[in-house]
């Protein structure tokens, strides 16, 4: 699974973000969030590293993505 897959690249830089949107469940609209985490190697070299939808781009939220990357082995940033 891909964002399962462990993380032994060593990176140079690490970019996240957030993408808000809507989400409509029958008659309720909600609020949801895509979180993103790109990593750039030494050479130039761009990957995503993992994304996770989220209730909302809040500390915890993010704590969590966070985490789960350095599970995988997303130690190696310079």
């Amino acid at each position: 699974n891909f964002n399962r897959r462990p993380l032994t690249q060593k990176y140079a830089f690490v970019y996240a973000d957030a993408i808000l949107f809507k989400v409509h469940r029958g008659h309720v609209v909600t609020s949801n969030s895509l979180l993103v985490t790109i990593g750039i190697d030494p050479s130039g070299r761009r990957e995503v590293l993992g994304f996770d939808i989220g209730d909302s781009e809040s500390k915890a939220a993010w704590m969590d993505f966070f985490s789960e990357l350095k599970q995988r082995g997303l130690t190696n940033v310079d």
